[in-house]
Protein backbone atom coordinates (compact mmCIF):
# COMPACT_ATOMS: atom_id res chain seq x y z
CA UNK A 1 0.00 0.00 0.00
CA UNK A 2 1.28 3.28 -0.53
CA UNK A 3 1.64 6.00 1.09
CA UNK A 4 -0.69 8.10 -0.19
CA UNK A 5 -3.38 5.42 0.21
CA UNK A 6 -2.23 5.21 3.67
CA UNK A 7 -2.74 8.51 4.45
CA UNK A 8 -6.44 8.76 3.07
CA UNK A 9 -7.28 5.79 5.02
CA UNK A 10 -6.14 7.50 8.23
CA UNK A 11 -7.57 10.85 7.24
CA UNK A 12 -10.80 9.06 6.70
CA UNK A 13 -10.21 7.04 10.07
CA UNK A 14 -10.04 10.56 11.61
CA UNK A 15 -13.05 11.78 9.78
CA UNK A 16 -15.36 9.29 10.90
CA UNK A 17 -14.09 9.17 14.62
CA UNK A 18 -14.29 12.59 15.02
CA UNK A 19 -18.25 12.78 14.13
CA UNK A 20 -19.27 10.60 17.25
CA UNK A 21 -17.91 13.23 19.17
CA UNK A 22 -18.96 16.66 20.25
CA UNK A 23 -17.46 19.43 19.06
CA UNK A 24 -16.87 23.10 20.67
CA UNK A 25 -17.89 26.42 19.29
CA UNK A 26 -17.54 29.29 21.67
CA UNK A 27 -16.83 26.93 24.55
CA UNK A 28 -20.21 25.02 23.92
CA UNK A 29 -20.56 21.52 23.59
CA UNK A 30 -22.30 20.72 19.78
CA UNK A 31 -23.32 16.92 20.39
CA UNK A 32 -23.55 15.07 17.09
CA UNK A 33 -26.57 13.85 17.59
CA UNK A 34 -29.72 14.20 19.77
CA UNK A 35 -32.90 12.29 20.19
CA UNK A 36 -36.67 13.89 20.35
CA UNK A 37 -39.43 10.80 21.37
CA UNK A 38 -37.09 8.26 20.55
CA UNK A 39 -36.09 9.19 16.89
CA UNK A 40 -32.49 9.85 16.15
CA UNK A 41 -31.62 13.23 14.95
CA UNK A 42 -27.87 14.20 13.42
CA UNK A 43 -26.72 17.50 13.67
CA UNK A 44 -27.03 19.46 10.41
CA UNK A 45 -24.89 22.09 11.31
CA UNK A 46 -24.18 25.18 14.03
CA UNK A 47 -22.74 28.12 14.14
CA UNK A 48 -22.60 31.53 16.03
CA UNK A 49 -25.26 34.28 15.69
CA UNK A 50 -23.34 38.01 16.52
CA UNK A 51 -25.12 41.18 16.42
CA UNK A 52 -22.66 44.33 16.12
CA UNK A 53 -19.32 42.19 16.81
CA UNK A 54 -21.07 40.55 20.06
CA UNK A 55 -21.64 37.19 20.53
CA UNK A 56 -25.46 36.44 21.20
CA UNK A 57 -25.96 32.87 20.99
CA UNK A 58 -25.06 29.30 19.45
CA UNK A 59 -27.88 27.78 17.07
CA UNK A 60 -27.68 24.22 16.56
CA UNK A 61 -30.08 22.58 14.17
CA UNK A 62 -31.05 19.07 14.53
CA UNK A 63 -32.53 16.61 11.73
CA UNK A 64 -33.65 13.28 10.47
CA UNK A 65 -32.15 13.69 7.14
CA UNK A 66 -29.35 16.08 7.01
CA UNK A 67 -29.68 18.64 4.01
CA UNK A 68 -27.62 21.93 2.48
CA UNK A 69 -30.75 22.95 1.11
CA UNK A 70 -33.56 25.00 3.29
CA UNK A 71 -36.38 23.89 1.27
CA UNK A 72 -35.19 20.35 2.17
CA UNK A 73 -34.79 21.24 5.86
CA UNK A 74 -38.53 23.00 5.74
CA UNK A 75 -40.05 20.28 3.54
CA UNK A 76 -38.43 17.45 5.61
CA UNK A 77 -41.56 15.49 7.54
CA UNK A 78 -40.63 14.34 11.01
CA UNK A 79 -39.05 15.58 14.52
CA UNK A 80 -36.92 18.38 14.50
CA UNK A 81 -34.60 20.52 16.76
CA UNK A 82 -33.23 24.17 16.86
CA UNK A 83 -31.08 24.57 19.99
CA UNK A 84 -30.00 28.19 21.14
CA UNK A 85 -27.31 28.30 24.02
CA UNK A 86 -27.24 31.63 25.07
CA UNK A 87 -23.30 32.98 25.12
CA UNK A 88 -24.57 36.16 27.33
CA UNK A 89 -27.79 37.30 29.22
CA UNK A 90 -30.84 38.17 26.92
CA UNK A 91 -33.62 39.38 27.90
CA UNK A 92 -37.09 37.41 26.57
CA UNK A 93 -38.21 40.75 25.24
CA UNK A 94 -34.73 41.18 23.04
CA UNK A 95 -35.15 37.30 21.74
CA UNK A 96 -38.95 37.91 21.09
CA UNK A 97 -38.24 41.08 19.20
CA UNK A 98 -35.56 39.40 16.91
CA UNK A 99 -37.55 36.42 16.65
CA UNK A 100 -40.48 38.47 15.18
CA UNK A 101 -37.85 41.27 12.72
CA UNK A 102 -36.79 37.37 11.13
CA UNK A 103 -40.79 36.34 10.43
CA UNK A 104 -41.72 39.78 9.06
CA UNK A 105 -38.84 39.84 7.00
CA UNK A 106 -39.20 36.12 5.83
CA UNK A 107 -42.91 35.61 5.77
CA UNK A 108 -45.92 37.20 3.87
CA UNK A 109 -48.93 39.48 5.68
CA UNK A 110 -50.99 36.50 5.14
CA UNK A 111 -48.48 34.20 6.41
CA UNK A 112 -48.06 36.33 9.71
CA UNK A 113 -51.84 36.48 10.20
CA UNK A 114 -52.35 32.65 9.96
CA UNK A 115 -49.93 32.54 12.50
CA UNK A 116 -50.85 35.10 15.21
CA UNK A 117 -52.03 33.21 17.42
CA UNK A 118 -49.31 30.54 17.82
CA UNK A 119 -46.89 33.50 17.83
CA UNK A 120 -48.46 34.96 21.07
CA UNK A 121 -48.12 31.83 22.45
CA UNK A 122 -44.65 31.80 22.19
CA UNK A 123 -44.05 35.34 23.87
CA UNK A 124 -46.29 34.48 26.13
CA UNK A 125 -44.08 31.24 27.19
CA UNK A 126 -40.91 33.46 26.63
CA UNK A 127 -41.69 36.15 28.71
CA UNK A 128 -42.42 33.98 31.41
CA UNK A 129 -39.52 32.79 31.62
CA UNK A 130 -38.24 36.54 31.71
CA UNK A 131 -34.32 36.61 30.90
CA UNK A 132 -31.89 34.10 30.06
CA UNK A 133 -28.82 33.53 31.44
CA UNK A 134 -25.52 32.68 29.71
CA UNK A 135 -25.30 29.24 29.21
CA UNK A 136 -29.28 28.66 29.00
CA UNK A 137 -30.12 26.23 26.49
CA UNK A 138 -33.07 27.03 24.93
CA UNK A 139 -34.65 23.80 22.62
CA UNK A 140 -37.47 24.37 20.11
CA UNK A 141 -38.31 21.22 18.97
CA UNK A 142 -41.36 19.86 16.17
CA UNK A 143 -42.97 17.03 18.18
CA UNK A 144 -45.02 16.03 15.54
CA UNK A 145 -47.65 14.23 17.46
CA UNK A 146 -47.88 17.61 20.07
CA UNK A 147 -46.79 20.92 18.03
CA UNK A 148 -44.00 22.92 19.13
CA UNK A 149 -41.92 22.15 22.28
CA UNK A 150 -39.94 24.83 24.22
CA UNK A 151 -37.98 23.91 26.76
CA UNK A 152 -35.10 25.34 28.93
CA UNK A 153 -32.34 23.52 30.16
CA UNK A 154 -33.90 20.89 29.78
CA UNK A 155 -37.33 21.90 31.13
CA UNK A 156 -40.66 21.97 29.68
CA UNK A 157 -42.40 25.66 29.09
CA UNK A 158 -45.52 26.01 28.43
CA UNK A 159 -47.91 24.03 26.31
CA UNK A 160 -47.13 22.92 23.00
CA UNK A 161 -47.72 25.60 20.24
CA UNK A 162 -49.91 23.80 17.62
CA UNK A 163 -49.07 23.91 13.65
CA UNK A 164 -46.51 22.64 11.93
CA UNK A 165 -46.62 26.00 9.92
CA UNK A 166 -45.52 27.60 12.71
CA UNK A 167 -42.27 25.46 13.19
CA UNK A 168 -41.81 25.97 9.74
CA UNK A 169 -41.64 29.63 10.41
CA UNK A 170 -39.73 29.96 12.91
CA UNK A 171 -37.14 28.15 10.95
CA UNK A 172 -37.16 30.51 8.44
CA UNK A 173 -35.82 33.24 10.53
CA UNK A 174 -32.45 31.25 10.74
CA UNK A 175 -32.90 29.47 7.04
CA UNK A 176 -35.65 31.55 4.88
CA UNK A 177 -34.33 33.68 2.16
CA UNK A 178 -33.86 36.92 4.86
CA UNK A 179 -32.53 35.55 7.33
CA UNK A 180 -30.91 37.00 10.84
CA UNK A 181 -27.74 36.28 9.56
CA UNK A 182 -26.42 35.14 6.03
CA UNK A 183 -23.54 32.96 7.26
CA UNK A 184 -25.03 31.32 10.50
CA UNK A 185 -27.84 30.07 7.75
CA UNK A 186 -24.65 28.65 5.93
CA UNK A 187 -23.56 27.29 8.99
CA UNK A 188 -26.52 25.83 10.21
CA UNK A 189 -26.93 24.02 6.54
CA UNK A 190 -23.66 22.74 6.95
CA UNK A 191 -22.36 24.81 4.06
CA UNK A 192 -19.38 26.35 5.87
Amino acid sequence: MTFLARMMILLWGLALAGSSYAVDLAGVAIEPRTWIEGQELALNGAGIRSRFMIKIYVASLYVAEPSSKAAGILGQPGAKRMMLTLLRDVSADTLLDGMQAGLKKNLGADELAAISPQNEQLATIFRAVGEGRKGDRIALDWVPSQGTIIRINGALRGQPVSGEMFYRSLLKIWLGDHPAQEDLRDELLGRH
